[in-house]
């Protein structure tokens, strides 16, 4: 599933000559999937790992689970299982935590502070801070607490597994229940230079509230209409 992020600005293939441009896109929403299924393929690395240990969602195979997919209609509460490592020969302390989908936590691109949304829905109660034994493996449920007043759509947070010095973060692709609404638009399109030099920029930003996977072609036009040559 793929998860939705702020604006990005990309840099599309050199054209030969931009009087006019039209970029359209092709987009894929997908439907919602249940969790947990053993044999789709991960899309990533399946665990986040710290010095010595690991964390990722409990499965019956190390490794079938990417990141966790749970989903609900406002007001549910939904419940999944985290499963923590301990590779080495000394006992690890761990603290677990929601925390928001975003940008700081090594390399993992969630953010480290819990704020106020999906990733404040987090609880591990009495299961917070977790005394995992030398190569032992503990499995660590938790709760997501859909508020009532939700809106419909995705709502990407993280797990966060952390001990002094260290933390990493596992994805949690988590969807309301609702109406859903695709709203993909192309923005801020520019074309900078001329001739073999020219360079097409624009924005893609999701304003809807489902995750999209968008394919973008460009086409250059000219005073006689498009030019010679596939599109790009």
């Amino acid at each position: 599933m793929p998860v939705p992020e702020p604006p990005t600005r990309r840099r599309a293939p050199r054209l030969p000559v931009c009087l006019a441009l039209l970029v359209t896109a092709a987009l894929y929403a997908g439907s919602a999937r249940p969790a947990a299924a053993a044999d789709d393929p991960p899309p990533g690395p399946a665990a986040a790992a710290g010095p010595g240990w690991s964390a990722e969602p409990a499965a019956a195979r190390p490794g079938a689970r990417p990141y966790f997919y749970l989903q609900g209609a406002p007001g549910s509460v939904l419940e999944d299982r985290l499963a923590l490592v301990n590779t080495t020969d000394r006992e690890r302390t761990l603290t677990l935590r929601g925390a928001e989908a975003g940008e700081g936590t090594e390399g993992t691109g969630e953010r480290a502070d819990a704020g106020t949304g999906a990733g404040s829905w987090i609880s591990f109660g009495a299961g917070a801070t977790v005394r995992v034994p030398p190569r032992t493996r503990a499995v660590v449920p938790f709760t997501v607490t859909v508020p009532p007043a939700s809106p419909p759509g995705e709502h990407p947070a993280a797990v966060i597994a952390a001990e002094p010095g260290h933390e990493a973060a596992v994805r949690v692709h988590l969807r309301v229940s609702g109406p859903t609404l695709a709203a993909l638009t192309v923005e801020d399109v520019a074309v900078r230079g001329e001739g073999a030099a020219a360079v097409v920029a624009y924005t893609l930003v999701n304003r809807g509230n489902t995750a999209l996977a968008p394919e973008v072609s460009l086409r250059a036009e000219g005073a006689f209409g498009a030019r010679p040559g596939r599109a790009r």
